[in-house]
């Protein structure tokens, strides 16, 4: 079976981009720094703000539409399709944080499109935001989390949401056994909803 090419594309880089053509400083502060990942949520926020929930998937599909032309020689595909060269590739979105994106993802690519959930502890998730971000105490990662779950407003970060409606989920609160290590060995992520979530 032929390789498959992978390109991993990730929503903080056209959320990025927009803020630019908005004229709005993106965030400059370190990657481990809470803020600068509090500040893409405010970004993103304010992205679906304008009545569009799903602007931020629909620049990654034109993003991937412009890359599929690129790795095809094409350099402006102008309204024209771009046809398959029988090339196997797969674009990995990171990350889906509403579920109007996924609705349009499904409606775009239809069976080509799978969205995997992945599962973590509550207490295990928090240990891991407060070791990665060298300023988040334990109430500030909360904050975090509760937000990035289910905000209040409606453009806001609505990631239970777009979970629920994951083809796959995968348990990722035990770091060794790693989903590479899962599929080598024959473990499947599970197709359906595991009873007790991280909500």
């Amino acid at each position: 079976m032929a390789a498959i090419d992978v390109e991993i594309l990730k929503a903080r880089a056209v959320i990025s981009a927009w803020a630019t053509q908005q004229g709005i400083q993106p965030p400059i502060t370190a990657d481990n720094n809470l803020k600068t990942t509090s500040a893409f949520q405010d970004l993103g926020d304010k992205m679906r703000s304008g009545g569009d929930h799903a602007i931020v998937a629909r620049e990654l599909i034109q993003h991937i539409r412009l890359t599929r032309a690129a790795k095809l020689g094409i350099k402006d595909p102008g309204e024209e399709p771009v046809r398959p060269d029988g090339v196997r590739r797969a674009y990995i979105i990171d990350s889906i944080r509403h579920p109007a994106e996924v609705e349009l993802l499904r409606r775009i690519y239809q069976e080509s499109f799978v969205l995997v959930g992945i599962v973590c502890d509550a207490k295990v998730r928090l240990q891991r935001i407060t070791a990665k971000y060298s300023n988040a105490g334990v109430a500030d990662a909360e904050v975090f989390m509760a937000r990035d779950s289910r905000a209040k407003e409606k453009y806001g970060q609505r990631v239970l949401d777009a979970f629920h409606m994951a083809d796959f989920f995968v348990d990722n609160t035990d770091l060794s056994i790693s989903t590479e290590s899962r599929m080598r060995n024959g473990i499947s992520p599970s197709p359906k909803k595991p009873e007790n979530i991280d909500d």
